[in-house]
């Protein structure tokens, strides 16, 4: 027990305590490793779960859009088509034939129909022009004035109508009161003793446009304040800002407010040019917006385009 054997007592104290804080050291430290990657993981997965609702909660948005797009467009087909279905029923009548559009007898039946049509789509004039393209005669809402006698010949949807013999659904237009319109326009044709087919005026209604979507959106729970309406040259019938209604999609006060979005444009062409349903989301810094657009088509024309915008990852339906 002499002085060689407590130097080696002291060296294995001094070496255990070495090894047991080291060891500590390890412990510590690999618990430290270990409670980061758990707090890392756990706010992974838990951004991974987040990122996961979302994309589905904004699947299931656009799922929804593009479903009521579609549908709000096909409410309105087949409205349009039942106004024509009723134009068509005028034009072909025996008062209508005959030529006799100032009869009082002509003025209470057109009557009768302004109020049948009217039951399906806001419509607030229905008038008979003759070829000359003079009004005849006219049924209006409350407040709105007669133009009968007047020439309205000059009208792109009346030379259609002459030039084609078949329906019209005009683009949209401001009318003599400054509201914004669209019309429908059935012709009336009339069979000559030889067999030909002779141009005799056309009957037709005025429908003013925010009155006509506004009414549609309320039928798909779409807010006016998404819902956008071209006519097939581009010209927006009804939009959230209003002062861009009547002005076209392709000018500069559409593309320069817009930012001329390459996104934004690509749907609307899909939709207007090529009458195809189409989808898609941009940001203008202020927050993603999905747009989806839906053709409305009538005797194989693309006559209007149906559009819904919305914040994207905001179900609103």
């Amino acid at each position: 027990m002499g002085p060689s054997f407590t130097n080696r007592k002291g060296l294995i104290r001094k070496n255990f305590g070495f090894l047991f804080q080291t060891v500590k050291k390890t412990i510590i430290l690999f618990t430290i490793i270990i409670v980061t990657i758990s707090f890392i993981l756990f706010f992974y997965f838990q951004y991974q779960t987040e990122q996961s609702i979302k994309e589905n909660i904004l699947a299931q948005q656009i799922q929804n859009q593009k479903e009521a797009t579609k549908l709000l467009a096909q409410i309105i087909h087949s409205d349009l088509d039942s106004v024509m279905a009723r134009l068509q029923g005028l034009a072909t009548s025996t008062f209508l034939q005959s030529q006799h559009f100032q009869l009082n007898d002509t003025k209470s039946f057109i009557q009768n129909y302004f109020h049948q049509i009217n039951s399906t789509s806001p419509v607030d004039r229905l008038f008979i022009i003759d070829a000359n393209g003079i009004t005849r005669t006219d049924v209006v809402s409350k407040g709105q004035s007669s133009y009968v006698g007047m020439n309205f010949s000059n009208r792109e949807w009346i030379k259609n109508t002459k030039d084609t013999l078949q329906p019209q659904f005009s683009d949209g237009f401001v009318g003599k009161d400054s509201q914004y319109r669209i019309v429908v326009t059935y012709p009336i044709t009339i069979k000559s003793s030889f067999g030909s087919t002779n141009y005799g005026g056309l009957v037709g209604v005025a429908i003013p446009t925010i009155e006509l979507f506004s009414y549609y959106g309320n039928i798909c729970g779409i807010q006016l304040k998404y819902l956008s309406v071209l006519g097939s040259k581009g010209v927006l019938l009804v939009h959230p800002i209003a002062s861009l209604i009547g002005k076209s999609f392709y000018g500069d006060n559409f593309q320069k407010l817009f930012k001329r979005n390459r996104v934004l444009n690509n749907i609307f062409n899909v939709t207007v040019a090529s009458g195809k349903p189409s989808l898609g989301i941009y940001d203008f810094g202020n927050g993603q917006t999905l747009t989806t657009g839906y053709p409305i088509i009538i005797s194989e024309k693309n006559q209007y385009s149906v559009f819904v915008i919305t914040p994207a990852s905001n179900d609103i339906f």
